[in-house]
């Protein structure tokens, strides 16, 4: 009976130690399981108030930008504004010009080039005339040439 109760008796511590070990286990589970939990959301608070922080930063700089591209743009408004009234006087003068020369009885420049486009069409003709009469002087030499080799000389 000794040894059957020895049998009960380490059955039990086992059983005991298996208990005690599984509950380990698990505690030593559940501490893990809370640490991860803790862990992400600590990731999270960690991660929302950098975004917030670089939300603010971006709204901020949107705003400084959003200034500076105004002011740019200003300026850019005033300077073609100026630019174009500086354009508008200069056009005026220019037609101011070109009505006292046209009084004056002065040619254009458009005056000048299509006068220059005649002359050239003037020489090219005249050159064509010359070589047209050059041509005729010597068709007209080269017959007469032709004809005095072709008359019997009268001391033959």
């Amino acid at each position: 009976m000794n040894t059957t109760h020895n049998i009960t008796q380490n059955k039990q511590n086992i059983s005991q130690k298996l208990l005690q070990k599984s509950c380990e286990v698990q505690q030593n589970f559940k501490r893990q399981l809370k640490h991860l939990g803790l862990a992400t959301l600590g990731a999270l608070s960690i991660c929302q108030e950098q975004a917030q922080q670089k939300m603010k930063q971006f709204i901020n700089k949107g705003s400084e930008t959003e200034k500076d591209l105004s002011e740019w743009t200003n300026h850019m408004l005033k300077k073609g504004y100026r630019e174009t009234k500086e354009t508008i006087s200069d056009v005026e003068k220019t037609l101011e010009v070109s009505n006292l020369l046209k009084k004056m009885n002065i040619p254009s420049k458009n005056d000048v080039e299509n006068l220059s486009k005649k002359v050239d069409e003037l020489s090219k003709k005249i050159d064509e005339i010359i070589v047209a009469s050059t041509n005729k002087e010597q068709t007209i030499n080269t017959a007469q040439t032709s004809h005095v080799s072709q008359v019997p000389s009268s001391a033959e």
